[in-house]
């Protein structure tokens, strides 16, 4: 009886875990990038400089542009895993280059969320307090933070509640 019991908690715990992505991260060309393999049907790939992601279809290895066939060729990827590496070409249109990857443990989230890059691009003066606005450089979102004028428990309150909207806006938006 115990068996039984144990044997379905382990198959109800497997019908409800969710997929696991596999992250790579390598080459394709010359180009640094990242590929996240979601599931059987869809996967992410973009580029580590520019932190947005593309949407691909997949079949196996083969990956191509989401909402386009294999037969047209937009970023085809055609991958054979090597030793748990994934080694092949991707091709769109006619032009053709080397992808070399291999796995890693961080997603493209967490890459992408340790990457982003804010800079002060301006201040707006109200009476005696400053109000600044920050870009996110990728995204080009800009969002304010509490600046001169304000108390530092004012600061310490708002201006990481701030911060973390604008990484997650931008984090959607990439």
């Amino acid at each position: 009886m115990l068996k039984r019991v144990i044997i379905g908690i382990v198959v109800c715990f497997g019908l409800v875990m969710p997929i696991q992505a596999q992250t790579y991260k390598g080459t394709l060309g010359k180009y640094s990038i990242m590929l996240s393999i979601q599931d059987d049907a869809v996967s992410t790939y973009m580029y580590t400089r520019y932190l947005k992601e593309i949407p691909l279809e997949r079949e196996g290895y083969t990956f191509y542009q989401r909402y386009s066939s294999k037969e047209q060729k937009l970023e085809l990827f055609e991958l054979r895993l090597v030793g748990g590496n994934l080694q092949g070409t991707w091709q769109n249109k006619q032009r053709v280059l080397p992808v070399h990857l291999t796995p890693v443990e961080q997603s493209l989230a967490d890459y992408r969320a340790e990457h982003m890059k804010f800079t002060l691009v301006g201040e707006k003066q109200f009476a005696k307090q400053t109000i600044e606005l920050i870009k996110e450089d990728h995204s080009n979102f800009a969002f304010y933070r509490l600046g001169k004028g304000f108390t530092q428990a004012q600061q310490a309150f708002l201006n990481p509640l701030l911060a973390k909207l604008h990484r997650d806006y931008v984090s959607n938006f990439l």
